[in-house]
């Protein structure tokens, strides 16, 4: 039996799935069928130096939408894809050589957002809404169980909800 020298290895493979499935499946699929990423979490593989804070649990619901083409870490709660009522959590960490924690603590670390474009959140279209920035976890809490009872309510009787101007 003749070795062919052009062979793809097996991580070379793995590799190239990664690249290819990046640009032809929903964020789900991707790391669910990637092999390279099906027993990590999103935010290790796409910001690997960041390190999760001690002591952070996220409410029932978020997922990591974490995506290298975000500048940081990123968790939505989970809502029908095509409602237009979204949350969710970002983290900051000295990701720039002009960044330092210091700095970024001056704002707050944890920032909790709502959007209210159907499909999640999207920096360009305009819809996004940072509703608290601190460096107090338990305040991110507190806005998302606001925000939470409101989405809940709006759930229950969505013409006479409108959560733009309640929470």
């Amino acid at each position: 039996m003749t070795v062919n020298k052009n062979t793809p290895t097996k991580s070379e493979i793995d590799e190239f799935q990664h690249k290819l499935m990046e640009h032809f499946v929903g964020h789900a699929e991707y790391w669910t069928h990637c092999p390279l990423c099906k027993d990590r979490n999103p935010y290790e593989m796409e910001h690997p130096d960041f390190k999760m804070p001690e002591d952070i649990n996220f409410p029932e619901g978020f997922e990591d939408y974490s995506w290298h083409n975000d500048e940081y870490p990123h968790w939505q709660f989970e809502t029908d894809e095509m409602d237009v009522y979204h949350a969710g959590i970002t983290i900051l960490y000295p990701r720039y050589e002009s960044e330092n924690w210091e700095s970024i603590q001056e704002t707050g670390i944890y920032i909790f957002e709502t959007t209210t474009a159907p499909g999640g959140f999207n920096e360009s279209d305009g819809h996004d809404t940072s509703i608290i920035q601190t460096n107090d976890w338990n305040e991110i809490i507190k806005a998302f169980e606001s925000w939470n009872k409101w989405y809940q309510l709006y759930k229950e009787y969505p013409s006479q909800i409108n959560l733009k101007n309640s929470y």
